[in-house]
């Protein structure tokens, strides 16, 4: 079956962050994760506008008019962000929600990686509301629902 713009687009964004590092848990900058990483190139495919100083605080994505945080949890976070940054700037977070994870097991001897298993926890639109309520005095939310995998260094003697 052929892609549709958007999933090509995410394929290509996926590719990009891959193509660079293959250690998962250490893809992109300010110690952000592989999923983060992904979605931010996805909404902005020129790093240029990548993590942008905005006075005491960075920005996942500054464009002329808009900012975009990616935050996978904890929106508690960002109350002290948006309380500075929503009077100067639009911004739009995103909200990346694994609907379906698989879960891989990398040997740190070997580098074997195990056969993928489905995790049983699903991700659905509901994730979102805990989460809201904690900013709900700030802004709107994207809600990004998507398949993603984790790999995990077994440790030694298990």
């Amino acid at each position: 079956m052929p892609q549709t713009p958007d999933q090509a687009r995410f394929e290509a964004a996926r590719r990009s962050i891959f193509n660079q590092d293959s250690r998962v848990d250490r893809i992109g900058t300010l110690g952000e994760k592989a999923l983060h990483a992904v979605v931010k190139q996805y909404i902005e495919m020129d790093p240029a506008n990548h993590e942008k100083k905005l006075g005491n605080f960075v920005a996942d994505i500054f464009t002329d008019d808009r900012i975009y945080e990616i935050q996978t949890r904890q929106f508690s976070k960002l109350a002290a962000k948006l309380s500075v940054l929503l009077p100067e700037y639009p911004l739009t977070i995103v909200y990346p929600i694994p609907a379906r994870k698989w879960l891989l097991w990398i040997d740190p001897d070997s580098g074997e990686v195990t056969k993928p298993r489905l995790s049983p926890k699903r991700g659905n639109v509901h994730t979102v509301f805990s989460e809201l309520y904690r900013i709900k005095q700030f802004c709107s939310i994207k809600i990004f629902l998507c398949s993603s995998s984790r790999s995990t260094w077994k440790s030694i003697g298990s």
